[in-house]
C-alpha cells in the first residue's frame, strides 16, 4: 500500500491533467465541438472531462492504450448528460453542487490560459475536422 500526502496527491493530479491536456486535448476539443456545434460548450465538455479523469487518476496515471478512448467516451457522455440536463424539468432536484477541490480549480484555470495562450501564438487556426 503507497501512502502519498494530500500535496503529493495534488501534484500528481495536476501533472496528470496536464499530461492528458497536451496529449490528447486538441482531440477532445474538437470531438467535443463536432458534438456540440459549439467551441464556448465544447470547452466546458472538456474541462468535465479532465475533471472526471483527475477523480480516476489512479487508474489513469497508470496509462495505457485506453487512455484516448476513455477521454473520448467521457467526453461524449458529458455531452449527452448534458443535452439531457437541457430537457431536465426547471425545479430542483435536492442535489447539491460539488465544489471542486482548489488544485483541481487551478489546474483547470491553468489550461485555459495555456489554452488561451497557445492560440494566440499558433500561426495556423485551428482546425476541426
Amino acid at each position: 500500500m503507497v501512502f502519498r500526502s494530500a500535496r503529493a496527491e495534488a501534484v500528481a493530479g495536476e501533472l496528470l491533467v496536464r499530461k492528458l491536456y497536451e496529449e490528447h486535448g486538441r482531440a477532445a476539443l474538437a470531438y467535443a465541438t463536432r458534438l456540440t456545434g459549439d467551441r464556448a460548450a465544447a470547452e466546458a465538455v472538456v474541462e468535465e472531462t479532465l475533471v472526471r479523469a483527475w477523480r480516476y487518476s489512479d487508474a489513469i496515471g497508470q496509462g495505457g492504450d485506453w487512455v484516448r478512448g476513455w477521454l473520448l467516451s467521457t467526453v461524449e457522455n458529458v455531452v449527452l448528460e448534458r443535452s439531457c440536463a437541457r430537457s431536465a424539468p426547471p425545479w430542483p432536484t435536492g442535489e447539491h453542487p460539488v465544489r471542486l477541490p482548489a488544485v483541481l480549480r487551478t489546474v483547470i484555470r491553468k489550461v485555459k490560459v495555456s489554452r488561451m495562450n497557445a492560440v494566440r501564438t499558433s500561426e495556423a487556426p485551428l482546425s476541426v475536422s
